[in-house]
């Protein structure tokens, strides 16, 4: 049984030798052949892809390999309000994303750890989406949830955060990057999850991730 935290701060700087990978769980995309990996750089790590890979290539019949995922290791207790963000940036078009995932299920025959249900929040260069991950008849399924138009840029460094709030009507997700923000309910998400990042659709850079509880008791 995996135990929730509450009432706490969590910052990983993922420049080199200034985190500790074990605060992570790596975890298989359903779509996905295998559980994938990280390159660390000095002040990030990226996905563990060719250096001649084209964005074409990543965006197309790479995509597999672009994928990496991984949430902290331990699941967030919800108490009032979590916020949760990642500076990050893309080489091309898209799309790295902070994961909320309520549970993870076993992957057969491998024993990893594989989403089933969650929520994405990705920036890419035409603005931010929400997704929304289901599991129906034992396969994938997934629809977008909530949108916001805008203009991010490749090759720039974004801050990306999402607060989770407590409501009268259920849990409710603000999302903020370089000034822009939206909002919408998550319904079903529950009150313990994972947070976590995810790499895909093209080279994604990522130089922090941070987990804060501030109204926790």
């Amino acid at each position: 049984m995996v135990h929730a935290v509450e009432g706490f701060e969590f910052n990983a700087d993922f420049s080199r030798n200034k985190w500790n990978p074990t605060d992570f769980v790596m975890v298989k995309g359903p779509r996905w052949s295998c559980v994938r990996s990280w390159r660390q750089e000095d002040d990030h790590i990226v996905q563990n892809v060719p250096d001649d890979a084209t964005n074409e290539q990543l965006h197309g019949p790479m995509q597999d390999e672009a994928y990496v995922a991984m949430c902290y290791g331990k699941k967030i207790k919800m108490d009032k309000k979590i916020v949760c963000s990642s500076t990050m940036s893309f080489d091309d078009r898209m799309a790295p994303l902070i994961v909320i995932a309520p549970e993870f299920g076993v992957h057969t025959p491998s024993g990893a750890p594989e989403f089933r249900e969650h929520w994405e929040i990705v920036l890419y260069d035409l603005g931010m989406n929400v997704w929304k991950h289901m599991w129906k008849n034992n396969a994938p399924d997934w629809v977008k949830f909530a949108y916001m138009n805008g203009t991010y840029q490749p090759n720039t460094r974004y801050e990306l955060k999402v607060t989770i709030s407590e409501t009268a009507k259920g849990e409710h997700l603000e999302v903020e990057c370089d000034g822009k923000v939206f909002g919408c309910f998550l319904p079903g998400l529950g009150k313990e999850f994972y947070l976590g990042i995810i790499a895909c659709e093209g080279r994604n850079r990522f130089y922090d991730f941070k987990i804060s509880a501030p109204n926790a008791e």
